[in-house]
């Protein structure tokens, strides 16, 4: 090659620098403005009086229950109460409630927490991972590309600040594996990994992956260290389980397990996941990701070694577990946990791409510097893709007038309100006589009887009935005979808000 061409190549590659330098930073920044925006609207959500999502007050409900005697009761009287989910998270909310907090505010500031605490665990991830393959400013891409990039992914930004487990349950698994990383070094950190594990689970039951990833990444490397944690673990898990099980008749296995079991439809997984197609790119991502650091030279430490399978293990389970979102009911809150740990190989591979153009090596600086580019052009077209997502944005002073109208009508009424928005009757200071959702799933295997919630419907027994103005949600929430023994004892139906009154025939 003569001097000229060398001389060429050379400004080719500087402009070429300069390029993805530029795409790095403005990723960053583009981060920074989404991460910005979305607690801006986290508070907004977190001051809401009423419901953003109808599971707000099934979990609300249950917080009241957890500890006490209904909790995961029997299903065949009234009130009809459906417990999903292990009572770690209602446990947390129940103690800031009684501390004053309002119940809304309490549940949704302890998913913002948990979603603050995996943030951080990205970037503490992220970091550890490059920390002795590039230098720190590289460090310092990767980290702040892979923690912020979960706020322009619209599955985070809609579910983060809601009343609702899943937050929590990620979040003690992330610190599980934060911890239990450290392990491979010094075993002793299994005594803190594995109480977060089992809190995790206790916060969501199948929060099982990031244990199973961190405990067969150990493996090779503590055989018997994951062994002993492995059965300190299960010691740890079988105390409160039997404690559970015998406060509630061995209700609590049958409310989470065997009464959990939705119908699924591969249609409807289908569909769903079409419809976060935008998010599922990322998976590309971050597997060039994990490729790219595991063929990245790095001094011999095996807490690194043990970081990178254990999330390739991490990301792989979850994957696996993907088709739980044709669960009816299920949305895309069921990837949450798969996207939160694509975002760390992300950040991998934008340290690694800064790297590539900051020192490089022959052969591997364009290639680096076009992942770079690539993360910058996937996270604007996540930006662009719509409006970042807002539960507060089909709020608005007519329907929060609507909601605060119907309160007052349910306080004022002597008999129960029949609704799929749990929170209406709970604001209003009202028991709810049943969670239409659940039940129309337990009524669906036959599990349940509903006979005796149709002859209250008949009867008249509720003052009126509120659900959701969506034809095929409310087919979702309130069986067939429901929804035609409303019909018939409440025909008089006005809309607004997003919700669907219907009232009793004028006496």
């Amino acid at each position: 090659m003569s001097s000229g061409e060398k001389a060429a190549r050379t400004d080719a590659f500087a402009r070429f620098q300069w390029i993805g330098a530029a795409a790095a930073l403005l990723t960053i920044a583009a981060l920074v403005v989404a991460a910005a925006i979305q607690l801006k609207h986290a508070g907004d959500v977190i001051a809401y009086r009423f419901g953003l999502d109808y599971v707000e007050g099934e979990v609300w409900r249950q917080a009241l229950l957890i500890p006490g005697p209904l909790m995961y009761g029997p299903i065949d009287r009234a009130p009809f109460v459906g417990f999903e989910y292990p009572p770690a998270y209602h446990l947390v909310v129940r103690f800031l409630m009684t501390l004053g907090v309002d119940p809304l505010v309490a549940g949704r500031s302890v998913s913002a927490a948990a979603a603050a605490v995996i943030v951080l665990c990205i970037a503490h991830l992220v970091s550890r991972g490059l920390v002795s393959r590039v230098q720190r400013s590289a460090v310092w891409v990767g980290a702040l590309t892979g923690a912020l990039l979960p706020f322009a992914l619209s599955t985070f930004d809609y579910w983060f600040a809601l009343m609702r487990v899943d937050f929590l349950a990620i979040a003690l698994a992330f610190v599980g594996v934060v911890l239990a990383v450290r392990a491979a070094r010094q075993p002793a950190w299994l005594l803190l990994a594995m109480p977060a594990f089992v809190l995790a689970v206790y916060a969501k039951q199948t929060a099982l992956a990031a244990p199973a990833a961190a405990l067969l990444a150990l493996w090779p490397v503590r055989p018997r260290a994951t062994i002993l944690a492995i059965l300190g673990g299960a010691m740890i898990a079988i105390a409160p389980l039997l404690w559970l099980q015998a406060a509630t008749d061995g209700g609590f296995l049958r409310h989470i397990v065997f009464y959990n079991v939705n119908t699924f439809s591969l249609q409807a997984m289908t569909s769903r996941l079409l419809g976060m197609a935008i998010d599922l790119p990322l998976l590309v991502i971050a597997f060039r990701g994990l490729a790219a650091v595991r063929t990245e030279p790095a001094p011999d430490d095996v807490a690194q070694a043990t970081l990178v399978a254990a999330v390739g293990l991490w990301l792989a389970i979850c994957i696996l577990m993907l088709p739980m979102i044709g669960k009816t009911g299920a949305v895309s809150n069921y990837v949450l946990e798969l996207l939160c740990v694509a975002a760390i190989p992300t950040g991998w591979l934008a340290g690694l791409g800064w790297q590539a153009l900051a020192a490089p090596r022959p052969g591997r600086g364009d290639a680096a510097g076009l992942w770079l580019i690539a993360i910058a052009f996937y996270v604007a077209a996540l930006l662009l893709h719509a409006p970042l997502a807002n539960p507060m944005a089909t709020v608005t002073p007519a329907s929060t007038a609507l909601r605060e109208q119907l309160a007052r009508e349910i306080a004022a009424s002597d008999k129960p309100v029949l609704t799929d928005d749990l929170t209406l009757p709970l604001r209003a200071g009202k028991e709810p006589l049943i969670e239409p959702f659940i039940f129309h799933e337990l009524a669906a295997l036959g599990l349940w009887d509903q006979r005796p919630v149709l002859d209250r419907i008949a009867d008249h027994g509720f003052a009126f009935v509120v659900m959701t103005d969506k034809a095929g949600l409310a087919a979702e929430r309130f069986t067939p005979e429901m929804l035609e023994a409303i019909a018939r004892a409440f025909p008089i139906s006005e809309t607004g808000g997003g919700l669907r009154i219907r009232r009793p025939p004028a006496s």
